[in-house]
C-alpha cells in the first residue's frame, strides 16, 4: 500500500473546512439580523404615531440585539490561513497512539428558529498521551485524495488501537486540530523539521 504525501497545502484544505464549518453564522444569528431591521421600523412608527412608550421599548431592544449581534461575532475566531495563508509556523504536529473512541451525549442549542437546546451525540478520537479529538461534522475527511477519502465512520472502522496519526492542530488553538492515519499518509519532507512523537 502506498502511502500519501500529506503537504502543507491539504492540511490547510482540511482545517479550512473545518473551520468554515464552526464559523458559519448560526440560523437564529440571521433572524436576529432580520429582526433588527423590523424594530427599528417600529421604532419610527411609535414616533409618527406618538406612541413613545411602544418606540422606546423596541429601540431598547434594536440595542440589545445590536450588541448581542456584535458580541457573538467577537467571540468567532479569525484564522489567517482562511484566505489561504497558511504557514508551516501556524500548525504543530505531533504523533500520537490512538486509544480508543467514544461518543458522548452533549447538549447545544439547535439551529432552528426556535432557541432550545437538543441532545446531539459527538464522537470523540483518544490518544494514549490523553489528547483527543472532536470529530467534525463533515461527510468525508480528507477529500483531497485520490485512495483515502474517508466518512467518519469509515474512519472509526480502520482505526486500530495503537495506530499512529498525525495531530496537526493550530498554534494558539487547540481545538481547533485535525488527524491523519500514519499508515495512509506519510509528511512532505518540508513538514517533517519539528515533528514530535509523544
Amino acid at each position: 500500500m502506498t502511502k500519501e504525501k500529506l503537504t502543507l497545502e491539504n492540511i490547510s484544505n482540511d482545517l479550512m473546512i473545518v473551520v468554515r464549518y464552526n464559523l458559519l453564522p448560526q440560523r437564529n444569528e440571521w433572524s436576529r439580523a432580520y429582526r433588527i431591521p423590523g424594530l427599528l421600523a417600529c421604532v419610527i412608527i411609535g414616533c409618527v404615531i406618538k406612541a413613545y412608550l411602544i418606540a422606546f421599548l423596541a429601540f431598547i431592544l434594536v440595542v440589545f440585539d445590536i450588541a448581542n449581534f456584535v458580541m457573538s461575532c467577537k467571540k468567532k475566531p479569525k484564522k489567517n490561513f482562511i484566505s489561504g495563508e497558511l504557514g508551516r509556523d501556524d500548525i504543530s504536529i505531533s504523533v500520537e497512539k490512538y486509544s480508543h473512541t467514544s461518543t458522548e451525549s452533549v447538549c447545544e442549542s439547535s439551529v432552528s428558529r426556535r432557541r432550545h437546546a437538543r441532545m446531539k451525540n459527538i464522537k470523540y478520537f483518544h490518544f494514549k498521551s490523553g489528547n483527543s479529538w472532536r470529530v467534525p461534522t463533515i461527510s468525508n475527511h480528507y477529500n483531497w485524495s485520490k485512495n483515502y477519502s474517508f466518512s467518519s465512520k469509515g474512519l472509526d472502522n480502520i482505526s486500530i488501537i495503537d495506530d499512529e496519526f498525525f495531530y496537526i492542530c493550530l498554534q494558539g488553538y487547540h481545538d481547533v486540530a485535525y488527524i491523519y492515519p500514519c499508515k495512509y499518509f506519510e509528511l512532505d519532507s518540508s513538514l517533517l523539521n519539528n515533528i514530535k512523537r509523544d
